[in-house]
């Protein structure tokens, strides 16, 4: 093996390191690094034989781990947040889902808010992606794999983690997440989100407007405005003073 000298590294860097993507100098760096240890231990007269890394594999995951994790997590209401659904056939609502309860079999017809999926898919970037909907498990289930095929939302939450009082569904964001700091939620209903009001963001009700931009905002309001490291409290905060018309107040 030649020995590599300083000079030597210089040239090297200087040629080939510029323009290489981040895995190939994240290969190339080990790699030389590799090399040099080599010229050292064959100066020193060591039998070892020291080998660089033959693939990409262990390069990549140590570039993207932190880059796949999500800081925060993001929770969406279902019902009139992200689709629509009704109990009767209508030329509006045209996706048939039929839904067995016990005994019981019923069919609902859902049409799904404009942008809801590129939303889901833009998203799923950033946060980790949660359903939290009053509705049962069977019908939310059937409704969500119409949603998101691709499979962006991670996990579901359904009336039975709600907390019930006088009749009313309570969304307790802890079940979610203990960390309040880094969760969040959109919902078109003050009371799904009134046990953690601070973590709410209110989003208009969707019933059947084919021109609605809703989520189309959210989307680059919250990429905007959601910062790594801080606290999701203090950003929406900010995000109600500055969109007052779009946001919970």
């Amino acid at each position: 093996m030649e020995y590599i000298s300083k000079s030597n590294i210089a040239k090297i860097v200087g040629n080939t390191l510029v323009n290489a993507s981040t895995t190939d100098r994240c290969k190339k760096i080990i790699s030389w690094s590799w090399e040099m240890l080599g010229s050292i231990l064959i100066m020193m007269g060591s039998p070892l034989s020291v080998k660089g890394l033959d693939s990409d594999d262990d390069c990549k995951d140590k570039i993207t781990a932190k880059e796949t994790e999500k800081e925060f997590t993001l929770v969406l209401d279902l019902d009139e947040t992200l689709i629509r659904s009704e109990m009767e056939r209508t030329s509006f609502l045209d996706e048939e889902i039929i839904v067995k309860i016990g005994n019981t079999i019923e069919k609902y017809y859902v049409k799904i808010r404009p942008f809801a999926r590129d939303f889901l898919k833009a998203l799923s970037k950033y946060f980790e992606l949660v359903i939290f909907t009053a509705a049962l498990k069977e019908y939310a289930d059937k409704v969500i794999d119409y949603l998101d095929p691709s499979g962006f939302i991670k996990r579901r939450f359904y009336r039975d983690s709600c907390t019930k009082k006088d009749g009313v569904f309570y969304k307790d964001l802890t079940k979610v997440n203990s960390n309040l700091e880094k969760t969040f939620i959109i919902d078109n209903s003050l009371s799904g989100m009134s046990l953690n009001p601070q973590n709410g963001l209110l989003i208009k009700s969707w019933y059947d407007d084919l021109k609605d931009q809703e989520l189309k905002i959210y989307d680059a309001m919250l990429k905007k405005n959601v910062k790594p490291k801080e606290n999701i409290v203090q950003c929406i905060k900010q995000m109600k003073r500055k969109y007052p018309k779009n946001v919970l107040n």
